[in-house]
């Protein structure tokens, strides 16, 4: 979640909390949370915008989250949050005194080093060969693990579909109707074909079926990837899970958190739908969770499950044609596509689909943090009155 905090060092009261982390000891710092907009890696392109109350609501979310989960059993390397008077404290004091805050305290631990401010090969090998002689014991570990409770809209497995069933119009489709009057058609031909890439998608989904969007399982599936590896994520066994994380059994623990973290949100009438969770050594969970950020959290509204989370800004930016000019521009230009995009968008179109997105968030996470926090921290206005333009991108809710 490296995108929307950032470290507080310095002379202020947040900065001097900083203690930096010794390869044996863990450290501590004061994270500041913005409400900054970013989608579709499209920063340098975006205007500059924030969402109203996100910095807040994402903090605070966490810091509820984390608090619950320490009663539960499962440690985090959450210490509190850093109110107006410099004082760590609980996110239910800063909630009786009627305060806010977007700076999150929590223990530091080392992370690979860096070249020119980039991870590397040989940073990243440095970085294992010292935990392996066992000269860094207090370390982010290089794993992040991926649950999944169902398949909304925009949820990559449809993409896979889609690609499996060799249609290559899936960025074209932004709605529910659009994705699945595409399905139908790829259940008609995959009852008749045999499609050995479909299987593989929906072995690797834990499915036997092609479901439409809005999907819900009992139990999740478990994934795991690389955090640190410099070409990006690799998926990881269980096996190699043990192997980075030094013992057995974790992977229960894993599934354990994800169960938490869905019940915490359907008591409070949010659908955790899927997330992930990091992990350091000594063992504990690292990092933001249960936020509209790390998770995809849904409202139920009238049988349909409302995206509060980013999906709202691919499925607008999908609308307005951004992820197909980005595949045109990548097909013909590669990793330079970002130079060339505008030979197959107008700017403009990319201005006004931030500018619908960001009202639209600020409506969703308004609603969905007050019913986290159990208070309505946030303006948020009835959600009849201003559900009506997400229902496009809503999902029809199926439980297994």
């Amino acid at each position: 979640m490296g995108s929307v905090k950032t470290l507080v060092r310095g002379r202020s009261r947040a900065g001097r909390f900083y203690r930096p982390p010794s390869p044996h000891t863990f450290g501590q710092g004061v994270w500041r949370v913005s409400g900054r907009f970013s989608v579709a890696d499209l920063k340098g392109e975006i205007p500059p915008q924030e969402i109203k109350d996100k910095n807040f609501a994402l903090a605070m979310v966490a810091g509820a989250y984390w608090e619950a989960a320490a009663e539960a059993g499962f440690e985090s390397t959450y210490l509190g949050m850093f109110d107006q008077d410099g004082q760590v404290v609980t996110v239910a004091d800063l909630l009786d005194r009627g305060e806010k805050s977007d700076l999150i305290v929590m223990s530091l631990a080392k992370t690979p080093g860096r070249y020119r401010g980039k991870i590397t090969p040989l940073t990243l090998k440095t970085h294992q060969r010292r935990i392996e002689r066992g000269e860094l014991t207090h370390f982010v570990a290089d794993i992040e693990c991926i649950f999944r409770f169902g398949f909304p809209l925009g949820s990559s497995f449809f993409k896979k579909v889609y690609k499996a069933a060799g249609l290559a119009d899936y960025e074209d489709r932004a709605t529910y109707d659009e994705v699945a009057a595409g399905l139908d058609k790829i259940r008609a031909v995959a009852d008749i074909l045999d499609l050995p890439a479909m299987k593989a998608v929906l072995e690797q989904a834990g499915i036997s079926f092609i479901p439409n969007p809005g999907y819900i399982m009992d139990d999740p599936v478990l994934g795991y990837t690389t955090k640190f590896d410099p070409a990006g994520d690799k998926d990881l066994t269980n096996d190699e899970l043990v192997e980075r994380l030094g013992v057995d059994g974790w992977d229960e623990r894993l599934l354990a958190n994800a169960h938490h973290q869905r019940d915490f949100c359907l008591a409070r009438e949010v659908y955790n739908v899927d997330g992930k969770t990091e992990v350091v050594r000594p063992l504990a969970f690292a990092d933001f969770a249960c936020t509209m950020d790390e998770n995809r959290l849904m409202l139920l509204h009238d049988g349909w499950l409302i995206p509060t989370n980013k999906e709202i800004q691919r499925a607008i930016f999908r609308d307005y044609g951004v992820y197909a000019a980005i595949d045109e521009a990548k097909t013909k230009y590669g990793d330079d596509w970002l130079g060339h995009l505008y030979e197959f968008i107008n700017r403009s179109v990319i201005e006004d689909a931030t500018h619908e997105s960001i009202w639209m968030m600020e409506q969703a996470i308004g609603e969905v943090a007050n019913r986290l926090l159990g208070v309505d921290v946030f303006q948020a206005d009835p959600i009849d009155s201003w559900v009506g333009p997400f229902m496009p991108y809503g999902s029809r809710l199926q439980v297994e």
